[in-house]
């Protein structure tokens, strides 16, 4: 960028700073024009750049700029090029379609869409269901964490087992103060279902069969170079089994939304035919002529 375009630049991004938020397209300013096309300050202000430096947000208004230019020089060579003719015209014409029903269908679902779906529809769901919610991986319900070698002295073996197993909200609480304030790493919630494949990534586990592995171990303790794992397995399922109803339930609300935006958009559409028909605004005119 030469210095000229910089401080041109700088000059743009002064006045897009100073408010010009509150202008209106009657005052709006043309930053440049290339033919009969103009790029306006406007266009500038809907650029994302609030958390960008002065001099970052010059450089990439300078290359927006640019490339603005670029594509108008391309797209007239190309109108020069190109003829116009009415296969282009109808790909033209039906991409603006396909793009206005695309808005206008996400404008229906936002303004009509009852997105409240509760735990007994989600259940009776699945209930109704079961057989799509195959397993394709291992799940697990645990409790781990992992602490420095340097630091193992600050544990009380048996300690670690009870804090594990105990359902005393005390001891739960020792556990969380404990990990806070000496574990690498944790995770404390038992009643979430995780892949036992994310498990390993974080666990440095070896296991050549996951199904006998899970089926033969449940408090697991064991070290590597810098760390010591603790582990306690509280559930498993193994893959192709049926999956529980809580590990898919975001899955199942996305299924009966998605049931209810596609119900919306046919009842919708139907009773758009319908009084179009009523008000006589369709017409079938070669079938018409055929008749006569």
């Amino acid at each position: 960028m030469n210095i000229v375009g910089l401080i041109n630049i700088f000059f743009i991004l002064i006045l897009f700073v100073c408010g010009c938020s509150n202008h209106t397209k009657k005052d709006d300013k043309v930053i440049v024009k290339v033919y009969d096309k103009d790029l306006y300050l406007s266009d500038i202000h809907a650029l994302s750049l609030r958390n960008m430096g002065l001099n970052d947000s010059a450089m990439f208004v300078n290359k927006y700029i640019n490339n603005w230019i670029i594509d108008q020089l391309f797209i007239n060579e190309a109108i020069k090029e190109i003829k116009l003719d009415d296969d282009i015209k109808k790909k033209v014409e039906d991409y603006k379609n396909s793009l206005l029903s695309y808005e206008y269908e996400a404008k229906l679902v936002k303004d009509r869409l009852d997105t409240n779906v509760s735990i007994e529809e989600m259940r009776e769901y699945y209930d109704k269901n079961k057989g799509n919610f195959e397993l394709k991986d291992n799940i697990v319900k645990i409790k781990y964490f992992k602490i420095n070698k340097s630091k193992i002295g600050l544990i009380n073996e048996k300690s670690v087992k009870d804090w594990f197993v105990s359902a005393d909200d005390r001891k739960i609480n020792e556990l969380k103060i404990f990990c806070k304030n000496n574990a690498v790493n944790y995770f404390l919630n038992d009643s979430v279902w995780l892949f036992f494949n994310d498990i390993i990534k974080e666990i440095p586990i070896v296991t050549y069969n996951q199904e006998d592995y899970l089926k033969n171990n449940k408090y697991i303790v064991f070290d590597d170079d810098k760390y010591r794992y603790y582990l306690y397995i509280y559930d498993f399922m193994i893959k192709e089994s049926i999956s529980p109803f809580e590990f898919e339930v975001n899955k199942i609300k996305n299924i009966i939304l998605n049931k209810r935006r596609n119900e919306l958009l046919r009842q919708y559409k139907e009773e758009l035919y319908n009084k179009a028909k009523l008000s006589k605004i369709i017409e079938y005119k070669y079938l018409e002529s055929q008749k006569k």
